[in-house]
């Protein structure tokens, strides 16, 4: 547990830190220019760095929560598909400015799932979050029924660069960047999914097939709605 909380404080502080120090650098930059062109520059960077700051807040503030079992669900039917495509839908000019296709599968499934839905929303936001990060060109998403579980599953190529340790995937605070000195990613994304699908009582888990990264959901059919 002392070994946690030192890793946690580590991750936090480090990940804090950095957003900090942007919006320290260009508030001075904004005090020392009357260039208005500038100005505005300076504001859309301080703008994104506060809204980051705001994103890694709630993601610590549900982190904590869920481990200490205060994350309260309210479990629904949900048809998946349906949330899936408005959340990815949500992401379009991010995947647009990244170069990124998302394939969807030309026929869906009409199980409903049982999850609660800000809890399911949260976990496909920070699955599309990784695409933007890390995927090279091309997301693909996938439904199957698997032994009273509805599995959804996002497949993406990732970069020839890229040094994933897929044994550490859902490790709290792993990025891909050992250095950790991409600053859009906290490394908790994954780490906190996994948390949130368990608490629905589903399960979370992924693979690497030479260029191919997937992550696959199963989370519980509500059988009094199956097709």
């Amino acid at each position: 547990m002392e070994d946690n909380v030192k890793l946690s404080i580590a991750g936090i502080s480090h990940d804090l830190r950095t957003p900090l120090t942007s919006i320290n650098g260009y508030v001075q930059l904004l005090q020392n220019t009357a260039d208005i062109e500038k100005r505005q520059q300076y504001l859309t960077v301080i703008e994104r760095s506060v809204n980051r700051l705001i994103e890694m807040t709630n993601n610590f503030y549900d982190l904590a929560r869920i481990e200490t079992n205060q994350k309260e669900m309210e479990l629904t039917s949900i048809a998946l598909p349906a949330l899936a495509e408005e959340s990815f839908l949500s992401f379009y000019e991010q995947f647009e400015v990244n170069h990124i296709e998302v394939v969807f599968p030309e026929d869906t499934i009409n199980d409903e799932i049982i999850a609660d839905r800000l809890m399911t929303v949260r976990v496909v936001q920070n699955i599309i979050q990784n695409i933007v990060r890390y995927a090279d060109s091309t997301a693909i998403i996938s439904y199957s029924v698997q032994d009273n579980h509805f599995k959804f599953s996002v497949k993406n190529d990732v970069k020839t660069d890229s040094k994933i340790a897929i044994e550490k995937v859902f490790s709290r605070f792993y990025t891909e960047d050992a250095s950790r000195t991409n600053a859009e990613a906290s490394g908790l994304g994954l780490y906190m999914s996994k948390k949130l699908v368990e608490k629905m009582n589903g399960k979370m888990n992924a693979e690497l097939d030479g260029k191919w990264f997937t992550v696959n959901i199963y989370l519980p059919i509500n059988r009094g709605k199956s097709a």
